[in-house]
């Protein structure tokens, strides 16, 4: 079975074998229901084998006692130490130790079917054949184990049944073709198992990594519908989503409303390339300065920005946008109408206090009023919306007076 599932790489062998990384998980989903049908398996084996004592006294008398003896007191310990180890050791020696107790049991069969002069042990032959099903079929060696252990044990019933001088020469032919029927049968027969067993489980790998990839290219999807092309940031729609999930809780947010200074005339001035980088480079700031858990910066539109903060209090709220204002300005871009230079951001800041259901949109308001308020003072400063003046201004209806101004 050579067929792809999807990736070259994810195939069997000619021996039904996998990738070294697809075998290892194959015997961890698998171990313990390989190890518990093994166990049935051999018990059961044990069982009818030790019933073979009876055959061997109607079938072999000269040897008197030995077969007994030798299935009693050596094969069945031998049984009962791989039924032991089963459970014990890694899938390789397990599925090694199997088929040495295969063979140790049809090797048995093999001899005393070759020192028995008794005229009905050709009888005995047919055995052989059980032993090869019960190997390929009930035991269901691994399929290179299967093909060794039939190859073997075909050559060595032939050598066995060759040496008896009492068998003419066509019945060796047809109970060695009987015998071969048995093998390439149960042969055939483990292939078919295995491979249909084996490649299901590809099929199932296949099927799973190509569902995992479909949600992770949608994952990618949304991500990418939910991230602003040009600074990298999270958009609007982000924010709406991480409004959505801290303003249903009790806890306190701090939203800031971030603007440009006067970046119409820096555009105007230097032209939108320049804008764009400079876009970049807030964005870059606003990303590591918001990298906590319970902080989230977005491109609101523009060169408008937004930041939450979750559980902070007042004082660390007013030192992060100082920080954040300072932080922008010791970027030195260039700016030929900026203050002093360079670009500058004002911010205005609002709270929901914890347990309070004020809703997103009710606080994005105050912030908005108190960034226009940033603005009218000078800019490159914040304003918090209970200052006294930004309160006055948010009786008024409409859109927020910052509008008013220029940027």
């Amino acid at each position: 079975m050579n067929e792809p599932i999807g990736d070259d790489d994810y195939k069997l062998d000619a021996w039904l074998c996998f990738p070294p990384q697809i075998a290892l998980r194959y015997e961890e989903d698998h171990a313990v229901e390989r190890i518990a049908h093994l166990r049935l398996t051999i018990l059961i084996a044990l069982l009818l084998y030790n019933c073979y004592n009876l055959v061997d006294a109607i079938l072999l008398p000269d040897l008197g006692l030995v077969p007994a003896v030798l299935r009693t007191l050596v094969l069945t310990p031998f049984g009962l130490f791989i039924y032991w180890m089963t459970g014990r050791i890694g899938a390789a020696w397990r599925e090694r130790a199997l088929l040495a107790g295969c063979a140790g049991a049809l090797a048995l069969t093999i001899v005393l079917f070759h020192i028995s002069a008794s005229p009905m042990s050709l009888h005995a032959f047919g055995e052989f054949s059980l032993a090869i099903v019960f190997a390929n079929m009930m035991a269901v060696l691994r399929f290179p184990h299967a093909v060794i252990f039939t190859s073997v044990a075909f050559a060595a019933a032939s050598g066995a049944l060759y040496l008896r001088s009492d068998v003419s020469l066509g019945l060796q032919s047809a109970l060695l073709l009987q015998l071969a029927t048995a093998c390439l049968f149960s042969l055939y027969g483990n292939y078919l198992f295995q491979s249909r067993r084996r490649q299901d489980y590809l099929n199932t790998m296949s099927a799973e990594r190509r569902a995992e990839r479909a949600e992770r290219e949608g994952l990618n999807l949304r991500d990418m519908a939910r991230t602003d092309a040009l600074t990298g940031l999270p958009n609007r729609r982000a924010l709406d989503d991480i409004f959505t999930d801290w303003f249903a809780s009790g806890d306190p947010v701090t939203v800031m409303m971030i603007d440009l200074d006067h970046f119409k005339e820096f555009n105007d001035s230097l032209g939108h390339q320049a804008g764009d980088e400079c876009l970049k480079q807030i964005g870059t700031v606003l990303k590591a300065a918001a990298s906590g858990d319970s902080m989230f910066a977005a491109r609101y539109g523009g060169e408008e920005f937004a930041v939450a903060l979750r559980h902070v209090q007042r004082s660390e709220a007013f030192r992060f946008v100082e920080g954040l204002i300072r932080a922008i300005g010791s970027l030195s871009i260039h700016h030929p109408h900026g203050i002093g230079g360079v670009v500058t951001v004002s911010v205005g800041l609002a709270f929901k206090n914890g347990g309070s259901d004020t809703s997103a949109d009710h606080v994005l308001n105050y912030a908005d009023q108190a960034l226009y308020w940033a603005k009218r003072e000078g800019r490159n400063r914040y304003k918090v919306a209970e200052d006294r003046g930004v309160e006055q201004d948010l009786v008024a209806k409409g859109r927020p007076r910052r509008c008013q101004l220029a940027s």
